[in-house]
Parts: structure tokens; sequence; C-alpha cells
């Protein structure tokens, strides 16, 4: 045993470093949750940005076919009073947008794996939680 240092410690200095390690491990725990549930939130955000572009591409074809269906002159007078009523409804536009994201992030789906995974995690740091009981 060339290679091996032996260092002698007293009860409470062992007591104490092995509850240090346990909380060492439940914040690398709490840390590994954080991080799958960003990735969870991250995932979401692309589904909602793919169906937001999804719908303006939808909108713009609808407005490129109404275009193409009106008459000039009663296009210029419709754009004329959309942008008199769009300057009055910005606003309540991103009021409503503003509602409406704080729904959809309300409602978080999330991937039943990542789902087990938390369960795995959290069932970790209960077992540390109760490590560190019995330590005092």
């Amino acid at each position: 045993m060339a290679g091996s240092i032996h260092i002698k410690l007293e009860y409470n200095e062992a007591l104490m470093l092995r509850r240090d390690v346990l909380l060492l491990e439940k914040d690398l725990l709490e840390s590994m949750k954080s991080i799958k549930n960003y990735e969870s939130l991250r995932m979401e955000e692309f589904t909602i940005k793919a169906k937001m572009k999804k719908d303006i591409e939808a909108l713009e074809k609808a407005m490129d076919s109404l275009e193409s269906d009106l008459p000039r002159q009663e296009l210029e007078e419709v754009e004329a009073e959309e942008r008199r009523e769009r300057i009055g409804e910005e606003k309540a536009g991103e009021r409503e947008l503003k509602k409406e994201m704080k729904n959809i992030t309300g409602k978080r789906a999330q991937p039943k794996e990542v789902h087990k995974r938390k369960s795995e995690i959290e069932r970790q740091i209960d077992e540390i939680k109760a490590k560190l009981a019995q330590l005092g």
C-alpha cells in the first residue's frame, strides 16, 4: 500500500464531513432537477414558437388571398381603416398577448421521461434529507 494515505479523524470531524458530503450531494441533485426543468421549459418554448410561426404563415397566406380578391380602391380604404384601428388596438393586443402567454406558460406540459427523472431525483433528495436528519 505504497500509494495509500490514511488520516485519523475524530468522531465529530467525521460526522461533520459526512454531513457536508450529504449536503453537497443534495445540492447537486437539486441542480440537476433545475436543469431538467429548464430543458422542459425550452422544449415548451420551441413548441410555442413553431406554432406561432405556423399561425403567422397561415395569416399571411390569408391576407395575400384577401388582397388579391379585393379591388384596389377598396383595398386602399381598408388599409387606411386598418391603420387607424391598429394604432388604437396595439396596446389592447399587447395586453391580450401577455395574458395568453401567461396562460400558456402556466400550463407547463412536461414529457413523461422528464417527469420520471424528476421523481427519481426527488426520491434521492428525500433519502439524503433523511440521512442528514439521522446525523442530527
